[in-house]
């Protein structure tokens, strides 16, 4: 019989997924691959007890990674094409896994180019599609409140209603994430153009783009200011964060004034966030849609178009997790 922790853990695992811009059916499919992953290692759905048990964050991590090295591994030694597809799925979950149990973790990674040099189970590679997911579960799980000038971006709010009417909003922005290929800021593909990114065993990080491949490299900040480059190097995928190059605060604030629904609908959230501190999408949706706040409703096509406006003017680059607390825009 499932314990009531691994009851509640596949719950709140399937709703992120559904958070992040998953179907009920592929959140389903996710933890279905989860449970076949362990199975299939012969792990048993303990070792996902194990893992949520620990508080930890680098703990989980590193148990999380070791599942995917034993993956990794077991893809590279068959040649059975279908059995690559299934293990594909399996490393699919496992990577969801990581970025559900680390999404809200500020914690840091020690800095691995300070360190003697290191080697990883095994190089971890994601696809442009895998990158893709990635990122973009980060982007939409990514709320902001700031509860002194009274507005906000509430990420996973606006992608349920984005979701609900077929709305893609970060598309355009994460496929022009940028990956420093140099160490001057200047020269830089952006993820549409990238086939692969590669982890290799030393843990620095390369880039595959039309068969070639190049070193990734991190601004470094120290104090609030950029004080040079390195390469980039890390343990897992989930320290390569997406730095917003201009701060969402300073873009976000005054666009919200100018903007007639997202103006509405910003008010509309901070209300109900300031009545329920730890309200979820599912709460605040259920009085969204209340005839009690009928006088507050917003046109959403027009919201939706004045979110993509402001997405519009983002720009996302990778930096390495670390340099977080330096610069304090990251996702």
């Amino acid at each position: 019989m499932k314990s009531e922790a691994l009851k509640k853990f596949f719950k709140e695992y399937k709703g992120y997924l559904v958070d992040t811009d998953h179907t009920i059916y592929g959140a389903d499919q996710y933890c279905t691959y989860l449970r076949k992953a362990c199975a299939f290692l012969n792990l048993g759905e303990g070792f996902i007890e194990a893992i949520i048990a620990i508080s930890d964050a680098n703990v989980q991590a590193a148990l999380c990674e070791h599942l995917m090295a034993k993956l990794c591994n077991e893809f590279k030694n068959t040649t059975d094409k279908a059995l690559k597809k299934q293990i594909s799925n399996y490393k699919s979950a496992v990577t969801a896994l990581s970025e559900f149990l680390t999404h809200e973790d500020d914690g840091n990674d020690t800095i691995l180019s300070l360190l003697p040099a290191v080697t990883l189970p095994c190089e971890s590679v994601y696809d442009r599609k895998e990158l893709f997911n990635i990122f973009k579960s980060r982007l939409v799980t990514q709320d902001r409140y700031y509860y002194d000038d009274g507005k906000c971006f509430p990420s996973r709010i606006i992608n349920r209603i984005a979701t609900k009417n077929k709305r893609k909003l970060y598309d355009t922005l994460i496929l022009n994430t940028r990956f420093l290929y140099e160490a001057d800021g200047d020269k830089f593909f952006v993820l549409r153009e990238i086939d692969r990114l590669t982890i290799k065993t030393d843990g620095f990080v390369k880039i595959e783009v039309k068969g070639k491949e190049y070193d990734v490299y991190t601004e470094v900040w120290t104090d609030h200011k950029i004080v040079g480059y390195e390469l980039l190097r890390v343990s897992s995928v989930r320290y390569i964060s997406l730095d917003h190059m201009v701060s969402v605060h300073s873009k976000l604030i005054p666009f919200i004034d100018m903007r007639g629904e997202l103006e509405k609908f910003s008010k509309h959230v901070m209300s109900y966030k300031r009545t329920v501190p730890d309200m979820t999408v599912s709460d605040f949706s259920s009085a969204y849609y209340n005839s009690h706040y009928g006088e507050l409703s917003v046109d959403e096509m027009v919201l939706l178009d004045q979110i993509l406006e402001f997405i519009d003017m983002l720009e996302l680059l990778i930096l390495h997790k670390s340099y977080n607390s330096s610069k304090n825009d990251s996702v």
